[in-house]
C-alpha cells in the first residue's frame, strides 16, 4: 500500500491487503472536513491501480464528488464485490 501525492494509499487488487486498506480509507475519511469529505471518494478513485483500477475505470469521479459520502459508499460497494475476503466453501 505506497501513498502518492493524494495521500490516499494505492491499492492494486491484493484481496489480503483489502481489509487494511479499506480502514486507512475510511479513517482517512473520517478525519476529513465536510468540503474534503465531498472529495474522498475521487481521490480513492485515483489511487486504485491495477485489476482495482480496471473494475472502476467506468466510475465518473465529478459524479462521485457531487455524490458526496454515497459516492465513497458506491465506490467501495463494488470493491467489496472483488476484494472483501470471503471463507472459502469445503
Amino acid at each position: 500500500m505506497a501513498e502518492k501525492g493524494n495521500n490516499f494509499p494505492e491499492f492494486h487488487g491484493n484481496v489480503s491487503e483489502y481489509r487494511d486498506w479499506k480502514r486507512a480509507i475510511h479513517v482517512r475519511h473520517a478525519g476529513a472536513t465536510d468540503e474534503q469529505g465531498t472529495r474522498t471518494a475521487p481521490r480513492v478513485l485515483a489511487a486504485l491501480k491495477g485489476d482495482a483500477h480496471h473494475k472502476t475505470k467506468h466510475l465518473d469521479p465529478e459524479e462521485l464528488r457531487q455524490a458526496g459520502p454515497e459516492g465513497l459508499r458506491k465506490l467501495m460497494a463494488i470493491l467489496d464485490k472483488s476484494y472483501q475476503w470471503q471463507p472459502e466453501s469445503l
